[in-house]
């Protein structure tokens, strides 16, 4: 006779099995999303930076795509249209554009820390673009730049274009919104105007684009209802998969692997029905925050509904595989959300080999204001804290304070890079000197007589 936990486990396992295997609407979804796409292989479909790179390329004239103008010029008049029926400010008329040699634009990327900025001195036009996808403005960076480039360039004339995914509005009223949506539309009006005398490679990474503009960032009604029937069908199952915490090791490894094999579905699922615990939802912000901050400069190694760990991006390589329980970044950042709070550590996970372990963390706080990093208890075999920041504390999460949080949260990862990007090279002769010793060991036996 089976007891309450036995069917409640085979519950369980049907509603995660029916999840996947008898969910029709999940295949649609997923056929929707999962066609092969490079800013998704790449994992740069919502991170800004690569947004501006990616347009940067595409209207520059003299880049490779060998376009010339064809795109600069309807993204000009575009931003030029939007800017003087807002302010009045520009004296250029967009027909102005069309036919004209538009050869001298220079496009700058980052320029200081502006996303984008075109540039013209026979026009005397400047034009900057702040891009912004899951994050938000902050200190007031609209009215810096525009001041910037109102001292840099005064006998210039100014436009400033704040592109977000729903045409929000910009703090500083100089600046003028434009949308993912106009982008995409722009841009499919010119590639499919060009279609015949666009390369077939560059043609395909315009199409890949498009469709993550389409697919991810824009606001997508199929998508969307079919996100609200598999929720309306299978409930209990994502609910489930949105929380472990009460289940058994069998049950939470299978809810794993469906996340891992279904992770961008459920994405869009928990973000269009307002699903998942707070804390899953902070640290979804928290995430793409990252991303769209660092980019390549951090690498998110684990992720969960209440935390995440990170390691800068050269540590990838750094560290001997002697993970216990298979752990390859037994070093790493970790930002945990507990009792109303956030707080990041760097921590040392167990590892298979004590002395190396000692070593690694014996030079890691040798001194406290080389890496920001101390420990007031002998280290254990086990996890070892090594520092420790309270970063915020709440009584309720909200759409406002979860944004304040996430941006507290990239302060805090900004001032650790200075210095833990600088580990590697303290770190390097430790683990050098343990791979040439393992190395002549292996070597040894392979060499000794039976």
């Amino acid at each position: 006779m089976s007891t309450p936990s036995d069917q409640q486990y085979m519950h369980q396992i049907k509603m995660l099995e029916d999840f996947v295997l008898n969910n029709s609407d999940l295949l649609k979804l997923e056929s929707h999303l999962c066609r092969f796409n490079i800013f998704d292989a790449l994992k740069i479909a919502r991170v800004e930076i690569r947004h501006s790179n990616f347009l940067a390329w595409l209207i520059d004239p003299s880049e490779s795509h060998n376009q010339g103008t064809q795109f600069l010029t309807p993204l000009l008049t575009d931003w030029l249209r939007r800017t003087r029926e807002k302010t009045h400010q520009i004296s250029i008329s967009p027909i102005q554009l069309i036919g004209s040699d538009l050869r001298d634009f220079e496009i700058k990327r980052e320029w200081k820390n502006i996303d984008l900025l075109i540039k013209s001195d026979s026009l005397k036009l400047i034009i900057a673009i702040e891009n912004k996808i899951d994050s938000n403005e902050h200190n007031d960076q609209l009215i810096r730049y525009r001041k910037t480039l109102e001292t840099e360039y005064p006998s210039h004339q100014h436009a400033f274009i704040y592109m977000t995914k729903n045409e929000d509005a910009p703090s500083d009223e100089q600046w003028c919104s434009y949308s993912y949506r106009e982008l995409y539309q722009t841009l499919q009006r010119v590639r499919n105007a060009n279609e015949n005398v666009i390369g077939i490679d560059v043609l395909t990474f315009i199409d890949h684009y498009l469709d993550v503009l389409k697919n991810r960032l824009l606001d997508h009604s199929i998508v969307e209802e079919l996100c609200q029937k598999i929720y309306s069908c299978h409930s209990e199952a994502i609910q489930l998969l949105t929380n472990q915490q009460y289940v058994n090791q069998p049950i939470q490894d299978l809810c794993k692997k469906i996340q891992k094999d279904h992770q961008l579905a459920l994405e869009l699922i928990f973000d269009h029905c307002g699903l998942g615990s707070p804390t899953a939802h902070l640290i979804r912000i928290i995430s793409k925050q990252l991303h769209s901050t660092f980019g390549d400069e951090i690498f998110i190694t684990n992720q969960s509904d209440f935390m995440l760990e990170c390691i800068p991006q050269n540590w990838q390589n750094l560290f001997p595989h002697i993970g216990r329980d298979g752990r390859v970044y037994w070093c790493f950042i970790k930002i945990y959300l507990i009792n109303n709070q956030c707080r990041t550590y760097v921590y040392v996970s167990p590892t298979t080999d004590i002395s190396l372990r000692a070593q690694t963390i014996q030079r890691l706080t040798l001194d406290p204001n080389e890496f920001g990093l101390s420990t007031n208890r002998t280290p254990s075999d086990e996890w070892t804290k090594l520092t420790t920041r309270r970063i915020a504390g709440w009584v309720s999460l909200n759409a406002t304070n979860e944004e304040q949080i996430a941006a507290k949260v990239v302060v805090d990862l900004k001032q650790r890079l200075k210095l833990l990007t600088k580990v590697p090279q303290a770190l390097n002769p430790i683990f050098d000197q343990y791979n040439h010793q393992k190395m002549q060991s292996t070597s040894d036996l392979r060499t000794s007589p039976d």
